[in-house]
């Protein structure tokens, strides 16, 4: 198992890799004002498609632990097809509606054709969340990690060839952008469509889905409250140049993030396989090994923040040192907060999990509102930490001890 987390760790590796590149690239070839603004669309579209998608791949995973010969699999892949088709029409709406209020306050630039090629990627940001659960409950999770690998490949390519060759400064980024984003979210499709088998859907079987999935839904608006506000509020409140600098240490912290989202990944494909006290069993161990792995990494990583970002980037992006110091306070939290997350879904806990998430998202808005315009990016990294430790730190070590307890009682 833990030869799989280094595997789909690796895919991780290489995808944060290519994304950090593209965010130097963009710094140096279009300069603060053009990455400030490239920062802002990609922002806003992943905001849309955080949204839209009604976390109905989380809804299919907590089906799949209790409904295991997934016979109803093809019913699935059809509700999750429709669902897409509806989440991108509805979100297009609004951003032409918002376009049409004041387009060039709300999302940064005068440019509509920007915004064209920004929300043209929503339905397959959309189809990615789904389609990474449905490929993990089949047990083909090799397959996303390759498009994964492809898709960023192919992105930096491109980059290059739009900004450098063509000269086509922000729409080039997001032109590259776009179609990297179109081949991870088309992984595996047709594996998915054989292994469906007869693939249908009906009113009651969306519904279903749609009403499991709001019970999760706060929680897509927690983490959107926590992980992409701040980047809005510091370009609102100091600028696009300081919104860059926090953005570029947040995606490092992101990727020491990666093994355990990638452990989480595949013990998501051992929930069809494992009884409840076994998975338990198997869980809590890789949440040791996770963590303690974690910890030495951010302890290596604070020692060389100062050097390794100046190093990997330009002397500009010299202040985010600092504030990549600060997220390393809480890599243990937010380790450990990624892998219990699995625990609430297979537990049936949405609206205890949505709730939790919530009150993250709004305390992290508040303390940035509070922090922000007095200390800048500094006070959002604050904040952040403080966040991942206020509420749901605590609540997921109770919610292990009660776990730990109620398959101890169950054996």
């Amino acid at each position: 198992m833990l030869k799989a987390v280094f595997v789909t760790s690796g895919a991780r590796v290489y995808s944060v890799a290519v994304s950090m590149i593209a965010l130097v690239l963009t710094a140096r070839w279009l300069g603060p004002e053009g990455r400030g603004a490239a920062v802002v669309l990609v922002t806003w579209a992943n905001l849309f498609a955080s949204v839209g998608y009604l976390s109905l791949g989380q809804a299919c995973l907590h089906r799949a632990s209790v409904d295991r010969d997934l016979t109803w699999l093809g019913e699935a892949v059809g509700a999750l097809l429709v669902m897409t088709l509806a989440a991108t029409g509805l979100g297009w709406i609004v951003v032409a509606l918002l376009w049409l209020l004041d387009g060039e306050t709300i999302f940064g630039t005068a440019d509509f054709t920007l915004a064209l090629l920004a929300f043209a990627g929503l339905p397959f940001l959309i189809w990615e969340q789904y389609n990474s659960a449905l490929l993990t409950m089949v047990g083909r999770l090799k397959v996303y990690n390759i498009n994964q690998l492809v898709g960023r490949s192919v992105t930096l390519i491109l980059l290059a060839a739009t900004i450098l060759a063509f000269g086509w400064g922000i729409h080039g980024f997001l032109v590259a952008t776009l179609v990297g984003q179109a081949i991870v979210a088309m992984a595996g499709m047709g594996i998915l469509l054989r292994r469906a088998g007869n693939v249908r859907t009906s009113l009651p079987a969306i519904g279903r889905l749609v009403s499991n999935g709001a019970k999760l839904h706060l929680n897509a608006i927690g983490v959107l409250l926590f992980s992409s506000a701040d980047i809005l509020m510091i370009q609102y409140f100091r600028g696009a140049a300081e919104a860059g600098i926090f953005q570029f240490a947040s995606q490092i912290f992101m990727a020491l993030l990666i093994v355990p989202q990638a452990a989480l990944l595949v013990l998501n494909g051992r929930l069809t396989v494992l009884e409840p006290p076994a998975f338990w069993r198997e869980h809590r161990r890789m949440i040791g090994i996770i963590m303690g792995l974690m910890g030495l990494v951010a302890i290596v990583v604070a020692l060389l923040a100062n050097w390794i970002v100046p190093l990997v980037a330009t002397p500009a992006f010299s202040q985010s040192g600092p504030i990549l110091q600060i997220f390393c306070l809480g890599s243990i939290a937010a380790t450990l907060n990624t892998m219990m997350g699995l625990q609430w879904i297979v537990q049936g806990r949405f609206l205890a999990s949505s709730f939790l998430t919530l009150a993250t998202g709004v305390g992290n808005c508040l303390l940035n509102l509070f922090l922000i315009p007095r200390f800048g990016a500094i006070g959002a990294a604050w904040a952040t930490v403080i966040g991942i430790y206020m509420i749901p730190f605590t609540t997921n070590l109770i919610l292990m001890h009660r776990t730990n307890r109620r398959w101890s009682e169950a054996q």
